[in-house]
C-alpha cells in the first residue's frame, strides 16, 4: 500500500516523489479543483446532501432531470442517465447488454 502525504488529485506525493493517481475516486483531480469545490458548496447549500436523489423515492429534484438533459445534448444522445458511481454505471451497462 502506498502511503501518501496529502489528499489525492490528478497526482499524489509519496516519499518525496510525484505519481499519477489513476485509482480511487479522484483520478480526474476533482477533489482538489477549486472551481469544482465552489460549485459543490453552492449545490450543497441549495439542495442539501442527500434529499430526493434516489430514483426509488417518491419525489426527485428537478436538477437531476436538468443535468441529464444537458448531458444528453452534450453527447448528442436522445437521453442520458446519471448514477451515483462508476461501479453502478458499469453494472447497468452489463445488464443492458445482457438483455
Amino acid at each position: 500500500m502506498l502511503t501518501i502525504d496529502s489528499l489525492p488529485g490528478r497526482t499524489v506525493q509519496a516519499e518525496g516523489r510525484e505519481f499519477l493517481y489513476c485509482g480511487g475516486t479522484s483520478y480526474l483531480g476533482m477533489a482538489r479543483n477549486e472551481d469544482f469545490a465552489t460549485l459543490l458548496a453552492e449545490g450543497m447549500r441549495r439542495y442539501g446532501t442527500n434529499y430526493a436523489s434516489s430514483r426509488l423515492s417518491n419525489v426527485q429534484l428537478r436538477v437531476f432531470e436538468e443535468a441529464e438533459s444537458h448531458l444528453a445534448a452534450y453527447a448528442g444522445a436522445e437521453a442520458a442517465l446519471t448514477v451515483s458511481s462508476g461501479y453502478l454505471a458499469g453494472q447497468m451497462v452489463v445488464k443492458t447488454w445482457q438483455g
